[in-house]
């Protein structure tokens, strides 16, 4: 199987049947109680470092994965797979070719199979679903939206759209904190965990809010609109490049790994390239090898090779071809898991990010303050658009606090990671990103497993 450069779906394969299934909200069949024996280390190594999985692996051993761009083959239980260094090779001379995205989604939508009774919308005050709000009423389709009432989020403005759009809304508040036991066996049924820390609060929500529904999401066109750093991850760039300069890749490894802590800055100045990206979540690298006896998978190709690609296109190259799509697309692809429903992410269409690498960068963005330009200038034509989108920051240190007895007792019922690790975790604060993330791949596992044990009974 080949995927053309911007197929931005997750497909996974079982190795004995070598047959693709697409992960979009059905459920697919994956092994049993889960242990050494059938999870793949390496790519569980990876992603409690990273915060992702690189294709081909998955969590699975006896399942494999093919990525934007690979080329997957299949003989005999052996994987051969290859994968373009470059997305962007191909894509074309820039030119002044100007359009307005809003319409070229609208008529992407239009050609879709997109049940529009059975739909909701995952919206925010961010460009990209305000963009698919007006791309919907532009097509004259009035779709249910679902928000998050987070700590930096502008509920006012998302209420004002959807009251401008007549779109009906909901708003989560969390005004209870508790995962519930039917989210614990919902979460059962999802094929691969999510360490985004952000999936902590889908774990809130009342599925039955969602049952059969197909959710609209607007990952998937960081790839191609560019993806601004957060001022610390553009100031950690910096500085571990001249740091590289001093110190070979070794050296800093080695440094990198006793500067590890429960720190936002973790790490530095000793980080790579993609590792100051986002593709690192603080942990140790000599803890997790300890504790899941798998080698940590890195882009050390990208690592080595970004200036000549550029910081744009290796940005992307990093965030928007494997975090993005597998971890932060993770969560809604989760959710639809959960509530046996559908996800689509309209941007991610290939035609879509094909057009838009056929223009000027200086049409596209103002690097490194200013990005999505086309996306911001077609809003603007339809609405006034000022709020631009901060994060995801939910209350993750109440949601763990709440939790704190399954927080350790799915940390104490692992079987796939080791005690040096369990004892970290538990030790420390509810503040913790590195605790968020590995109680996602914990807590996923005891739902499995438990999943498991009552289909058995």
């Amino acid at each position: 199987m080949e995927l053309e450069p911007f197929d931005q779906q997750r497909y996974v394969a079982e190795i004995a049947t070598g047959k693709p299934q697409v992960r979009d909200g059905r459920l697919l069949s994956k092994p049993n109680m889960l242990s050494d024996v059938c999870v793949n280390r390496d790519a569980l190594a990876t992603l409690l470092y990273s915060g992702t999985i690189y294709p081909p692996q998955t969590i699975f051993q006896d399942h494999t994965a093919i990525g934007m761009g690979g080329r997957l083959r299949i003989d005999q239980d052996s994987i051969h797979y290859e994968s373009d260094a470059n997305l962007f090779a191909d894509g074309g001379g820039a030119s002044d070719d100007v359009f307005d995205c809003i319409d070229l989604l609208a008529e992407s939508i239009e050609r879709s199979d997109l049940d529009v009774d059975n739909a909701t919308l995952l919206l925010s005050e961010g460009k990209d679903s305000t963009g698919i709000a007006l791309a919907l009423a532009q097509l004259g389709r009035r779709v249910p939206c679902f928000t998050f009432a987070n700590a930096d989020s502008n509920v006012e403005y998302v209420e004002f759209l959807a009251r401008k759009l007549g779109f009906p809304l909901t708003v989560f508040r969390y005004q209870q904190m508790a995962i519930t036991e039917d989210a614990l066996d919902r979460l059962g049924s999802v094929f691969e965990p999510t360490t985004d820390q952000a999936f902590l609060s889908f774990l809130l929500l009342p599925m039955e809010r969602f049952q059969g529904q197909t959710l609209l999401d607007g990952m998937g066109n960081d790839l191609y609109m560019g993806h601004l750093p957060s001022a610390n991850q553009y100031h950690a760039m910096r500085l571990c490049s001249r740091v590289e300069k001093i110190f070979p890749e070794g050296v800093r490894n080695r440094l990198r790994d006793m500067r590890s802590s429960d720190h936002p800055s973790s790490g530095v100045p000793f980080r790579s390239f993609t590792e100051c990206q986002g593709l690192y979540n603080g942990l140790s690298e000599s803890l997790i090898s300890a504790s899941t006896h798998g080698k940590v998978q890195k882009l050390t190709d990208l690592d080595r090779g970004w200036k000549s690609h550029g910081f744009e296109r290796s940005r992307a190259l990093s965030r928007g071809r494997f975090l993005d799509n597998y971890s932060y697309s993770g969560k809604s692809i989760a959710l639809a898991e959960m509530a046996d429903g559908r996800v689509y992410f309209p941007w991610a269409d290939p035609g879509i990010a094909k057009r838009f690498l056929s223009t000027n960068d200086q049409d596209r963005f103002q690097w490194p303050t200013v990005n999505k330009l086309m996306l911001r200038n077609a809003i603007a034509k339809r609405i006034d658009y000022q709020q631009p989108k901060v994060g995801f920051k939910a209350p993750l240190a109440e949601i763990l606090t709440c939790n704190r007895l399954l927080v350790e007792r799915s940390i104490d019922s692992s079987r796939t990671i080791g005690g040096s690790l369990k004892t970290f975790l538990k030790g420390l604060r509810p503040t913790s990103p590195r605790l968020s993330c590995v109680f996602l791949y914990t807590l996923w596992e005891m739902a499995h497993n438990q999943r498991v044990s009552v289909s058995r009974a």
